[in-house]
């Protein structure tokens, strides 16, 4: 919005933003988000599945093999979730979700 002061001159004033601000997730983080949400719904999703949403190549399968050798996933074959709703990603934040 513009307001005229004497002719020529004009201030621009900004609408305020009652927005969030956002914390941004590394690969891993969303991928774990993504892992606990097809979970949730029932599929187990692959490493390419998670490479898709996050947006790597290869990376998802390595992601698994780390979450199985850490214990948060039990097995390859049935790929169930240990620790549901908290993952601490190797960037040290911890990811929870609902």
């Amino acid at each position: 919005m513009a307001c005229s002061i004497d002719g020529d001159e004009a201030i621009q004033i900004a609408p305020t933003s009652t927005a969030k601000p956002t914390i941004e997730m590394n690969a891993e983080e969303r991928m774990w988000a993504r892992y606990l949400a097809e979970q949730n719904a029932g599929r187990t999703p692959t490493g390419a599945d998670l490479d898709r949403i996050a947006g790597t190549h290869n990376y998802g399968r390595r992601i698994l093999r780390k979450w199985r050798d850490e214990g948060l996933l039990r097995s390859t074959s049935t790929s169930e979730v240990v620790v549901e709703g908290k993952h601490q990603t190797s960037s040290g934040r911890c990811v929870t979700t609902t």
